[in-house]
């Protein structure tokens, strides 16, 4: 018979397996660390706001990068917290990352398992996608 806690466990993901059924194309599952693992509902059609989770497919050259260095599976998509929006002034400068002068965090020069990164340098106003 299973602990109290892992039945609790199994039930919650027997309820969240038959939720991805329904409205599998709603939902995202997160693998990367930088969210909390697990089921995001996505909302199409709406427009990003700063402190949004939003879910997009990076960039030719990030997915590369991703794909060498295995740190998820070939195609997923990303989540991250929106931080800027077109018309803010966005720094990636050093060891700082700024957003119309305030500070949101550190540049990081190393991922987990301690190979390097190569940081972005940028500074600027963000413009909109046409």
């Amino acid at each position: 018979m299973p602990s109290p806690t892992l039945f609790v466990v199994l039930i919650t993901a027997d309820i969240v397996i038959v939720m991805a059924c329904a409205i599998a194309s709603s939902l995202v599952w997160n693998l990367s660390p930088s969210l909390p693992r697990g089921l995001y509902r996505r909302e199409r059609g709406t427009r990003p706001r700063r402190g949004a989770i939003v879910s997009f497919r990076p960039p030719p050259t990030a997915a590369a990068q991703i794909a060498a260095r295995a740190y998820l599976p070939t195609d997923t998509s990303l989540l991250k917290v929106v931080f800027a929006l077109p018309a803010d002034r966005a720094c990636i400068d050093g060891d700082v990352f700024t957003v119309n002068g305030d500070v949101f965090g550190p540049v990081a020069h190393h991922e987990s398992a301690g190979r390097e990164l190569t940081p972005s340098h940028f500074c600027g106003l963000l413009r909109p996608r046409k």
